[in-house]
């Protein structure tokens, strides 16, 4: 398609340096706010002690850590912080329907398990509503799947402004004059 202008979406690990040759690309980032979530959690609860942080092994899963890890460091250094990974779906979810009072879960990402399998949101949902606490998260799709909410990243919402981003270039707007959305 040669110099066919590009809309994306749902890019979370971007720099400026991916497009420095692309200059007929733009679109919408996703950014996950891992900051409001967590004050929204202890608000609600201000007396947890511990949050236990639902992750993955993947390589989203695991730049997500260390920028959650370095969110809890900065606003709620007090908090203690242990990490469900490395497990299977079975062992996840015995774990959450353990969990003690005064804590609540994080979901950062648990899309492949300890043993490999990949785990899709439906065989993730009736874990989730077993849990003994709330969980937080990003993802809105998890809404009603267990995840009790957050400052969420939508989908939905990013699929529309890129349309609108699509829509403008075909309506003659130079992709130059389009910049990326950054905070969605």
């Amino acid at each position: 398609f040669q110099n066919a202008p590009i809309v994306f979406c749902g890019v979370n690990r971007f720099d400026n340096e991916m497009l420095a040759e692309h200059p007929n690309v733009t679109g919408v980032l996703e950014h996950g706010d891992f900051d409001s979530t967590l004050g929204i959690a202890m608000r609600l609860l201000p007396a947890t002690k511990t949050v236990y942080v639902i992750c993955d092994s993947t390589a989203t899963g695991r730049i997500n850590r260390l920028n959650f890890d370095a969110a809890t460091r900065r606003l709620y250094p007090e908090l203690r912080v242990e990490y469900l990974s490395d497990l299977s779906l079975a062992e996840l979810a015995a774990r959450l329907a353990a969990l003690p009072s005064h804590s609540f879960a994080f979901f950062i990402s648990f899309w492949q398990d300890g043993n490999g399998t990949s785990v899709s949101p439906n065989k993730l949902a009736p874990v989730f509503q077993g849990s003994r606490v709330p969980i937080f998260g990003r993802p809105e799709w998890m809404i009603g799947r267990g995840l009790v909410g957050g400052k969420c990243v939508s989908g939905k919402q990013q699929g529309a402004t890129a349309a609108n981003l699509a829509a403008k270039i075909l309506d003659g707007t130079p992709v130059s004059q389009l910049p990326i959305v950054r905070h969605s």
